[in-house]
Order: C-alpha cells, then structure tokens, then sequence
C-alpha cells in the first residue's frame, strides 16, 4: 500500500537521523576513511508477519520460534498504524539484535525494530547481520559472544550504556580465539582480545549466529566505548532504603535494657553479663574468608575474585553485598591475608 511505503520510508528516515540505541553505521563502512577506528555494531535483517501475542507485544515467528519484537520511542505509534493496516502481510524488517543470559538456560533472543518496508531497502538478505564486536567468553554461557558494547558517542537517558552478547558459533583458521578470563593469570598475560567484524547468520535452531565471512580482518585494536552500569550499582538506592528501614527498629532494644538496668537486681545483672559478652563474640565472628563468601553466594571463588577486581572500580576497599549487608575486602586484622568484614565491624 502506497501508505504504508511512505510511512515506512519516513520512519526509515527518522532512524538514520537519531542514534539508536546501538549506533547504526550501516549507511557508510566504519573501514571507508583511512585511519578511521572501527565502531561496534549489530545490525540485521529480517522478513516475516509480525503477530500480537498481546496488547502492545509483538512476535514474529522464525523457523517456527517466537522472538519478541519492541518499538522503542516515536516507532511504535507508526507501528501500530502500520500494522492496522495490513495484519497479514509480510513484511521486512531492519533490527538490532538482544540477548537476555541467564546462567544454566537458554539464552532469551529478541529483536529491537529500527525500520520496516514492503520491499528490502537494505543490502543484507533476511536472516543475515553485520556484526562488529569483541570475541569472548562471559560467565553465563558455555558459548562464546560477540560482545557489542555502546561506542563512546553513544546516548542512553538511562545511562545504563547495557551492552548485547550475542552467543555465535565460528571456526577460524588464523590466530585470534576468543578471550576468558582467569583471575589466577596476572593482567599482563592474560590472552588477547580480539575485535571482530564479519557476517553473520541468524539460526534459530542453535538460538544464536553462525560465522560467514569478515568484513575485516580481526584486530587487537578495540574501539572505545562506553562500560555498562554494573548490576550491583544499579541496586544499590534500593538496598540502602531496606537497611534504613530496619535500622529504624534497633534503637528501641538499648532503651529497654538501660530501663532495666535502673532496677535490675544482682542476679539479673549476672544474667545480663553472658549475654554481653555472647554479643562480643558474636560481632567478632562478622569476619568470613574468601571461601565462605563464595560459598554463600553459591558461586565460585574465581567468579567471587572477578567480583572484587570489579567493586574495585566502585569503592575502596571493594565491597561485596550479602544478605542485604555489605562486606568489605581488607586486611585481616588477627592474621595474614584479606578477610570480608562487614560494615558495621569497620
């Protein structure tokens, strides 16, 4: 419908002209300017008739799998205009890739639409992406990623700067391999991380993306970008609301010992003096080493090392939350080595 095509071609427009949320270069190869670093991308291709699974939820199905699809901003009104329109007709649509890992399932793949036509305005075939990004493994999969941070001219209103790790299967004759961590390796030699930009292939059966052929050779030379908010800093407002909501109830316990103290007899107050000096050893035992925080995080303890290298980043000395408490990493104050001391022990 002739409608539809100029609505689609407008809101086309519309997304080159705004940043999205992973910047789209897709108009000019990040390789054209000598000289010019590379860009993290992850952009694609697909064909098909979106359906509502819900009000204001939409799905296509592919190789018969439902992925999500979501409309941010100004698109989903011109979404839904277009799709009232014609409901039946398939359609192409131009995405950026997500994925959701959660470790020991599967990963949750889903597709942030950018624009949509009756005719393919792009180069690549339905199920074909680009992909620009560092090679790697992360904790929650088995599967090595292409990790596709946000470049650092990117915009985010949250200022989450969250990063896609798209799971993909490629066997390479050169010398790059995909990079892992270990936290019993110094920095210094530890493997090296490599930036790859190739083709890829959507499938659906393996719920990842198989390797074609490069857009460029890999390099060591990563783009600058911008480091996602962590996880722990982003729940950190609301764990402090709870920990100051029941400090609220403890003032009420000293005021009634004081008040029995002004009328305790001699036996009460010998009654009194085990359970103070149980309290003692009790605080003294607020004091766990590594092996038993990572064991209490059911986690571990090279995850736990990784952790702290990361709360470095955020506080000095780093801090751990468990149970709604926080646990610094210093010194052992009765011997050698570090300790995760709680707060209120500090």
């Amino acid at each position: 419908m002739p409608a539809a095509n100029e609505l689609s071609h407008q809101t086309y427009q519309k997304v080159e002209q705004q940043p999205p949320l992973i910047l789209d270069y897709d108009s000019q190869s990040v390789s054209d300017t000598e000289g010019q670093p590379p860009l993290f991308q992850a952009i694609g291709t697909l064909y098909g008739t979106p359906h509502q699974e819900e009000e204001g939820k939409f799905a296509l199905t592919i190789a018969g799998k439902n992925y999500s699809l979501f409309f941010p901003g100004y698109r989903y009104k011109a979404w839904l205009k277009q799709h009232s329109n014609s409901p039946e007709s398939p359609i192409y649509l131009r995405v950026y890739p997500k994925c959701l890992l959660i470790p020991r399932k599967d990963p949750i793949i889903r597709f942030q639409v950018a624009a949509w036509g009756e005719e393919n305005q792009w180069e690549e075939t339905p199920g074909i992406f680009k992909f620009r990004g560092i090679w790697q493994f992360v904790p929650q999969l088995r599967t090595p990623v292409l990790s596709i941070y946000r470049n650092s001219n990117a915009t985010d209103p949250q200022g989450k700067f969250k990063a896609s790790h798209l799971p993909v299967l490629m066997r390479r004759n050169d010398d790059s391999r995909p990079f892992k961590f270990n936290p019993k390796i110094p920095k210094e030699q530890l493997p090296k991380r490599w930036f790859i930009q190739a083709i890829f292939k959507f499938i659906p059966s393996r719920n990842c993306w198989g390797w074609i052929e490069d857009l460029e050779l890999p390099t060591e030379r990563i783009p600058r970008y911008r480091k996602p908010l962590k996880p722990s800093v982003e729940q950190h407002s609301s764990q402090e609301n709870k920990k100051f909501f029941v400090k609220h109830q403890k003032p009420d316990k000293p005021s009634l010992i004081i008040e029995k103290k002004t009328v305790a007899t001699e036996l009460e107050t010998q009654n009194i003096t085990p359970m103070t000096i149980t309290n003692q050893e009790f605080s003294k035992s607020m004091v766990l080493t590594r092996s038993q925080m990572a064991e209490k995080l059911g986690i571990s303890d090279s995850t736990l090392y990784k952790r702290i290298s990361q709360a470095k980043q955020s506080s000095d000395p780093p801090m751990i939350e468990l149970n709604e408490q926080r646990w610094h990493y210093v010194d052992n104050p009765t011997g050698k080595g570090k300790v995760f001391q709680q707060e209120t022990q500090i």
